[in-house]
């Protein structure tokens, strides 16, 4: 009798042993699904981090690629006045010129004329 009570207690605190491991177990289990949840969360957020800033890298280059074509126009029309401005001094030139080729014809035609 005294013998199957001392088994009964063994069988007991095995059952109790083992129970304790199975949920020493489990939340092991539980914390390493965790930490590699959490690990997951970190990485991803660091994937979001990194495309955000290639995302406004990339937009950057945009921009100042935008800038320097704005740049360019501004210049080439700038070129274009001026080339502008250079023709209408050239014609009024000729006119000027032209004017006074008519003007030295008048004095020679009255001239010839007193004559």
């Amino acid at each position: 009798m005294e013998q199957q009570r001392i088994a009964e207690e063994q069988r007991i605190s095995q059952e109790r042993q083992r129970a304790e491991e199975q949920r020493l177990i489990e939340e092991q289990k539980a914390l390493y699904e965790q930490q590699l949840l959490e690990e997951q969360q970190r990485a991803l957020e660091e994937e979001m981090r990194v495309r955000e800033m290639q995302r406004v890298a990339e937009e950057q280059r945009r921009l100042a690629e935008q800038q320097r074509l704005a740049e360019d126009h501004q210049r080439l029309l700038e070129q274009q006045r001026a080339a502008e401005e250079q023709q209408r001094l050239l014609e009024q030139q000729r006119a000027a010129e032209e004017q006074q080729r008519f003007l030295e014809q008048q004095r020679a035609a009255e001239e010839q004329q007193r004559l």
